[in-house]
C-alpha cells in the first residue's frame, strides 16, 4: 500500500478533538508562557545592562540578533519540526533556561555580549513557535475551518505579551532585575516541562471517541434566556460588588460601613451565578451529545470552561 492510501485512512481531526486533546493545551499553554517570561524580560533587557555597566548597546544590539533569528528558524524548522516536533520546540527554550541560569550565577557576565546569547536562544523560540505550531497541527489532517481556527487560538497566545512587559517593569522596579530574570526562569521552564509532558505532539494518531451522552431535560424560554444573558449580569454584578468594597479606586466619596455586606453579597450571588451558568453548558452539551454521536461535539467538560472563559476574556480585552 503506498503512502497516499495510508493518508487516506487515516481520520481527520476536528477542532472538537483539538480542544479536547491534551497536548493541544500544552502547546498552547507552553506558547502562553513563553510569551509572557520572554517578552517581559527582553523588553527590559536594555535597562538591566545599563544598571548592570555594560550600556543600552549591547542589549539593543539584540533586537536586529532576533531580526535574523527568524531567517535562520525558517530555514531549521521544516528540518526539524517535522521529524522531531518536541524538540524543534523545546531546545530554544532550553537554551533560554541556560542562558537565565547563567545571568542569575555570573551577574558580572551581563557587561559582556551574554545579553546576546539570550536574544538569539529567545528570538529562535519566538520564530519557531508559530511555525512549529503550524506544522505540528497539520499533523491531524484536519479541514481548513477546523485547522485555520485551532491555530489561531494557538496564535492569540502572543496578545497578551503586553502583560508580560507590565509584569516585569513592576518587578524591575520595586524588586530588582534578578526577579524579572528569575520570573522569565520560571516562566520559561514551565513552558517546557509542559512540552515534554504533554503527549503526542504530532496529532497524527487517532482522536480520541468523546461521545458522552446525557439524558435531555425539558427548560422553559424564559430560563434560558436567563441563563444565555448571565455573562452580562455577571460582569454588572461583579463591577457593582468591586465598586462598593472598594471605593477609593474610583475616586468617588466613601461608602458607609453598611453597604459592605451587599457588596460581599453580590460577589456571592456573582460566583453563584457564574458556577450554575457552567453546569447548564455542561449539561446542555451532554444532551447535545446524547442525540447523536459526533467528533464535532466538545466533550461536557471541555465546554463548560471554555463557554465561561471565552466571553469574559473578550469581554476584558475589549
Amino acid at each position: 500500500m503506498d503512502d497516499t492510501s495510508l493518508a487516506a485512512d487515516k481520520p481527520r481531526w476536528t477542532l472538537a478533538d483539538f480542544l479536547s486533546s491534551r497536548p493541544y493545551w500544552a502547546l498552547f499553554f507552553a506558547s502562553l508562557l513563553m510569551t509572557l517570561g520572554g517578552r517581559g524580560l527582553a523588553g527590559l533587557l536594555p535597562m538591566i545592562a545599563d544598571a548592570a555597566g555594560g550600556g543600552y548597546q549591547v542589549a539593543d544590539l539584540g533586537y536586529l540578533v532576533v531580526s535574523v533569528c527568524w531567517v535562520f528558524t525558517v530555514c531549521v524548522v521544516f528540518v526539524v519540526a517535522a521529524r522531531r516536533p518536541r524538540s524543534a520546540l523545546v531546545w530554544p527554550l532550553a537554551a533560554c533556561v541556560a542562558t537565565a541560569l547563567l545571568f542569575l550565577s555570573v551577574p558580572t557576565l551581563m557587561t559582556s555580549g551574554l545579553p546576546l546569547l539570550f536574544e538569539l536562544s529567545y528570538g529562535t523560540a519566538y520564530a519557531v513557535f508559530p511555525l512549529g505550531l503550524a506544522i505540528l497541527l497539520s499533523g491531524g489532517r484536519a479541514r481548513r475551518t477546523d485547522f485555520g481556527c485551532a491555530l489561531v487560538l494557538l496564535a492569540a497566545t502572543t496578545l497578551p505579551g503586553y502583560l508580560g512587559q507590565v509584569g516585569a517593569s513592576w518587578l524591575f522596579a520595586y524588586v530588582g532585575a534578578a526577579a524579572v530574570i528569575v520570573a522569565f526562569l520560571v516562566l520559561t521552564f514551565a513552558a517546557m516541562m509542559l512540552l515534554l509532558l504533554g503527549g503526542d505532539l504530532g496529532f497524527d494518531g487517532v482522536p480520541a471517541q468523546r461521545h458522552d451522552p446525557i439524558s435531555p431535560r425539558q427548560r422553559s424560554p424564559f430560563v434560558v434566556g436567563v441563563v444565555l444573558a448571565s455573562p452580562l449580569i455577571l460582569l454588572f454584578l461583579i463591577s457593582v460588588g468591586i465598586y462598593l468594597a472598594n471605593p477609593g479606586m474610583f475616586s468617588v466619596p466613601e461608602v458607609p460601613a453598611e453597604v459592605y455586606p451587599l457588596s460581599f453579597l453580590l460577589l456571592i450571588v456573582a460566583l453563584g451565578a457564574c458556577i450554575y451558568l457552567a453546569y447548564w453548558l455542561y449539561r446542555i452539551h451532554g444532551e447535545l451529545a446524547g442525540e447523536a454521536p459526533s467528533q464535532r461535539l466538545l466533550t461536557p467538560r471541555v465546554a463548560a470552561p471554555i463557554g465561561i472563559l471565552v466571553p469574559l476574556a473578550c469581554r476584558c480585552w475589549s
